[in-house]
């Protein structure tokens, strides 16, 4: 089994081995870090993948106080939140 990231997009391919993108930690659409929790015993393998909720309160807020460079651009493409979930 292999694990990779810093792509944003989850992908889980089995093939000669497996390879296992959790997706991004935080630049994602929900509130949520997504991790894994992989666990072995007698040669054989369970994987739970898991999306945990966190409070996000003032992250957008500090790209603007910092003037992140393409801020805008970040909003948009990764973190633009659904109105809903507020």
């Amino acid at each position: 089994m292999i694990f990779y990231g810093h792509d944003h997009n989850a992908s889980d391919i089995t093939g000669k081995s497996r390879y296992v993108n959790l997706g991004s930690a935080e630049c994602f659409n929900k509130a949520e870090v997504r991790i894994g929790i992989i666990e072995i015993r007698n040669n054989e393998y369970t994987l739970e993948k898991l999306n945990i909720p966190y409070v996000d309160d003032g992250f957008m807020e500090a790209f603007d106080i910092r003037q992140v460079p393409a801020r805008d651009l970040i909003r948009q493409a990764f973190i633009t939140r659904e109105v809903t979930e507020m």
